[in-house]
C-alpha cells in the first residue's frame, strides 16, 4: 500500500537527515553546541516528515475534489500550531521545547484528517497493491509534497545551524506572520478548486481560460494589496509583539515580503495542474526550485546571513514565476505566455515602488508607537493601500472592470438598492 511506501519513504529522509546532521559542526557558525544544532535539526526533520506517515490517504480524496472535508482541520491545526509557536516565542521558550510540542499538534491533526478520509472511502483499507508498484501508486504527488517540504524549511534550518538564536528568532517572528496569510490564502485557493476543476474538465477552451484569467487576476491582486499591507506594517507589529531588538533589516524584510507575493500569486497556476493532476509533467519543476532554493541557501548563508538565505528563496521562486507559466500556457492553456508574465512583473514593479516610497515616508513622518496607534495606523493604511492599489489595477486591467461591476451589483442586490 501507499502508506507503507509513504513509511519507507519517510525512513529514508529521516536516515538522510541523521547522517547529514553528524556534519552540522562544519557549518556552525554561532555559540551554540554542535551537539544542541543536531538536536534542533532533528527535531525540524522529524516535524517535516511526521506528514508522511499519514499524508497517503489524502492523494484520494484530494483526487476526488472533496479536500474541503478535511481542510478545517488542517487548517485549524495550523492555527492552533502558529499560535503556540508565536506564544512560546514570545515567552523566550527553548526552540526544541517549540518544536516537540508542534509535532505533537501535527500528528495529532493528521490522525483526525485521515480517520474521516477512510469513513468517506471504506474501501481504502481493502487494496492490496504488488510490490512493484509500491511507489507507483503513490504517484507523482510525493515529489510535490516533497519538494515543498524542502522549500519551506530550507530557510529556518540554514539559519539555524549557521547563524546566531537572535538571528533565527527574528527570522522566526517575522515568517510565522508570513505563514498565517499564506495559509489564509490557500484555504481561500482550496475552496474553489472543486469549481475550477469541473471547469478544465467540463468547459469549452475559451471558458477555460477566460475562468484562469479572472482567477489569477484575483490573486494577482491580493497578492498586491497583501504584500504592501504587511511591509507597511511588519515591524511595528514585530515591537509591539516581542519588542525593537526583533526588528528585521528594511533589505530582508523587503526580500520576505516578495516571498509572501510569488506564493500568493502563484496559486491559479498551482490550481491547474492539482485539478488536471498534472504531477508528473510539473515534477521537476517543483523539484528544481526546491533544489536550487537550498544550493543557493547554504552559498549564501555563510557569507550574506538572513538576507542571503531569504534572496536563494526569491531567486528559486523565479522558477514558478516563469518556467511554470510557461508549461501551463503552452500546453494546457494553448496561449503566450507573455499575457501572464508580462502583467506579473507589472505588478511586481508597482510593489517595489510603493516600497520605496513608503520607505521615504517613513523617514519624515514618525509617531509615537502604541497598540492603540499601531491598531489606528493599520486600518488607515490597509484602507489606503486597498484603495490605491484598487485604482491601478481598475486603470491596468479591463476584467478588473468587470470585477468591480459584478461586486457592485451584488451589494445593491443584497442592500435591495
Amino acid at each position: 500500500k501507499s502508506i507503507k511506501t509513504m513509511k519507507y519513504v519517510s525512513g529514508i529522509i529521516f536516515i538522510i537527515g541523521f547522517i547529514l546532521s553528524l556534519f552540522i559542526k562544519f557549518f556552525v557558525n554561532n555559540s551554540l553546541s554542535s551537539r544542541y544544532l543536531q538536536l534542533i535539526f532533528l527535531l525540524y526533520l522529524t516535524r517535516s516528515t511526521i506528514e508522511y506517515l499519514f499524508i497517503s490517504p489524502r492523494f484520494v480524496i484530494q483526487a476526488d475534489q472533496k479536500l474541503y472535508k478535511i481542510n478545517i482541520i488542517l487548517n485549524i491545526y495550523q492555527i492552533i500550531e502558529i499560535s503556540f509557536e508565536m506564544f512560546f516565542l514570545y515567552k523566550k521558550f527553548d526552540y526544541a521545547i517549540i518544536l516537540g510540542i508542534t509535532t505533537i499538534i501535527r500528528t495529532i491533526a493528521y490522525i483526525c484528517c485521515n480517520k474521516i478520509v477512510f469513513k468517506e472511502y471504506p474501501w481504502l483499507k481493502k487494496i492490496k497493491i504488488q510490490k512493484a508498484d509500491r511507489f507507483r501508486d503513490v504517484g507523482y504527488m510525493f515529489w510535490h509534497k516533497i519538494s515543498g517540504t524542502i522549500k519551506m524549511n530550507t530557510d529556518i534550518l540554514i539559519l539555524s545551524i549557521t547563524q546566531s538564536p537572535l538571528i533565527v528568532t527574528i527570522y522566526s517572528s517575522y515568517n510565522y506572520l508570513i505563514k498565517c496569510l499564506s495559509q489564509i490564502v490557500y484555504l481561500l485557493s482550496t475552496s474553489i478548486s472543486s469549481s475550477f476543476g469541473n471547469v478544465f474538465y467540463k468547459e469549452n477552451e475559451n471558458v477555460k481560460i477566460e475562468i484562469f484569467n479572472k482567477t489569477n487576476l484575483l490573486f494577482l491582486y491580493l497578492a498586491t494589496i497583501i504584500t504592501i499591507i504587511l511591509y507597511v506594517e511588519f515591524d511595528d507589529f514585530i515591537i509591539i509583539w516581542i519588542g525593537n531588538k526583533y526588528v528585521m533589516d528594511k533589505w530582508c524584510k523587503a526580500m520576505l515580503c516578495i516571498t509572501l507575493f510569488q506564493s500568493i500569486a502563484a496559486r491559479p497556476l498551482i490550481l491547474v495542474y492539482e485539478t488536471l493532476g498534472k504531477y508528473r509533467e510539473t515534477k521537476w519543476i517543483v523539484a528544481a526550485e526546491a533544489i536550487l532554493n537550498l544550493v543557493l541557501s547554504i552559498a549564501f548563508a555563510r557569507k550574506i546571513g538572513m538576507f542571503g538565505v531569504i534572496l536563494a528563496t526569491v531567486l528559486s521562486g523565479i522558477i514558478s514565476m516563469i518556467i511554470l507559466p510557461i508549461y501551463i500556457y503552452n500546453k494546457i492553456l494553448n496561449q503566450d505566455v507573455k499575457k501572464y508574465i508580462i502583467p506579473y512583473f507589472g505588478v511586481f514593479t508597482i510593489i517595489i515602488a510603493i516600497m520605496l516610497i513608503y520607505e521615504y515616508i517613513s523617514n519624515i513622518i514618525t509617531f509615537k508607537l502604541t497598540v492603540f496607534s499601531f491598531f489606528i495606523t493599520a486600518v488607515l493604511n490597509g484602507i489606503i493601500i486597498t484603495i490605491l492599489i484598487t485604482l491601478v489595477y481598475l486603470f491596468l486591467f479591463k476584467d478588473f472592470k468587470q470585477y468591480m461591476k459584478t461586486l457592485f451589483d451584488l451589494v445593491k442586490r443584497r442592500l435591495h438598492i
